[in-house]
């Protein structure tokens, strides 16, 4: 098995753990055994035939058959890379899990790049009718540029097929950090804004002393407001909606390690002042990144088993050529939740880094922000 840049991954690296890996050496955690049998598929764009890389977040659409992959391959967009692919793809889920190699094709985002997309959110409104809402940094690491918002919240209708027509979309300067959303396909939504700073010194300064000044914030789409919902969160990550409790979603921290269950009056109104309770904290073997549920209503999470070497790779510091990877499914959020290991992959060698998981069919399937490819797990 090979990187994305075709060399071998190489053994993995003593580094220096943060804090809060001393404190989770204390915490318990799941068997690390693998319960899947879980293998990498690369995917290759239909118009170019070059290899996606960069998937950081995935939604699977039932009535196509179709996952919706959203795709920024950062390092290339870094370097400046010309033929770097960036934009919403498609891919038939047939296509995936055949045993070879999968094509996508562009569904949204123009040739010229300058579509981002982050975190996503797929809702199906009323019977028949879904809806995608899409984190866009389309002037990547700018609260703005020439007055125009540098991230925006794009809907979309999507078709039968798959297929993506525009809808309504919400700028604000504010919104540079975000990271995901849900949403149930109405006016408002949630939005995870994992730091404080969006670019620069001051973004590398809060991210290097750890500092917990991350948000969730309340967006409503037709009256083109936001608002605070929750501020301290140290790097706040995936959210969800929690489809079995009216008013209640989950949340991850990634510096923290843990996964929280909050209640919210979506209904009220922002004006009179948000507020909201912390019902539920469970512990994780790892640096929680993104999380969805599975057709079970129980939470599949991709986790970073050490945020040090994470950060290091992301960065391409020599002698980090991969990171580590390991999705759990979670029985419940209670502190005595059971957590099962679907993949641990301390090498990195199916996919390094992996942020989202979800289930597609009979299968988990798992993407990275900055690895090629996907990585395919049958359920047991």
């Amino acid at each position: 098995m090979t990187d994305r840049h075709g060399t071998a991954p190489p053994a993995r690296r003593l580094s220096l753990p943060g804090l809060w890996l001393v404190c989770g050496l204390l915490l318990p955690t799941a068997s690390l055994a693998d319960s899947h049998d879980c293998r990498h598929v690369q995917v290759t764009d239909a118009d170019s035939g070059r290899p996606l890389a960069g998937i950081e977040d995935l939604v699977y659409h039932p009535p196509s058959d179709t996952l919706i992959l959203s795709v920024h391959d950062r390092w290339g967009d870094a370097d400046e890379d010309p033929n770097a692919l960036m934009g919403l793809f498609g891919l038939a889920l047939e296509s995936l899990v055949a045993g070879g190699p999968a094509t996508a094709r562009r569904i949204a985002g123009p040739a010229d790049r300058s579509m981002r997309p982050h975190g996503m959110s797929l809702a199906e409104r009323e019977a028949g009718v879904w809806r995608l809402l899409v984190i866009d940094h389309r002037f990547y690491r700018e609260e703005q540029r020439d007055g125009q918002p540098g991230t925006i919240l794009q809907e979309y209708d999507v078709t039968g097929d798959g297929a993506l027509a525009p809808l309504r979309q919400f700028g604000h300067a504010g919104l540079c950090p975000a990271n995901d959303l849900d949403w149930d396909g109405g006016d408002r939504l949630i939005v995870t804004l994992d730091r404080a700073n969006c670019g620069g010194f001051w973004r590398f300064l809060e991210l290097a002393r750890g500092q917990q000044r991350g948000r969730v914030v309340l967006v409503d789409l037709e009256a083109q407001t936001l608002t605070d919902l929750l501020t301290d969160l140290a790097f706040p990550n995936g959210i969800a909606l929690d489809p079995a409790s009216e008013g209640q979603f989950f949340l991850t921290e990634s510096r923290a390690a843990r996964l929280s269950r909050f209640s919210l009056d979506l209904d009220a109104e922002p004006s009179k002042g948000m507020s909201s309770e912390t019902l539920q904290t469970v512990e994780l073997p790892g640096a929680p990144d993104n999380l969805a549920f599975d057709a079970d209503g129980m939470l599949l999470v991709a986790l970073h088993p050490d945020v040090t070497d994470f950060g290091l790779y992301s960065m391409r510091v020599w002698g980090y050529e991969s990171s580590a990877t390991r999705i759990v499914r979670l029985s419940g959020t209670a502190p005595e939740a059971e957590v099962e290991t679907i993949l641990d992959d301390p090498d990195g060698a199916l996919v390094s880094g992996a942020t989202s998981v979800i289930q597609a069919g009979d299968h988990y399937v798992a993407g990275a922000a900055f690895d090629e490819g996907l990585v395919v797990c049958d359920l047991q």
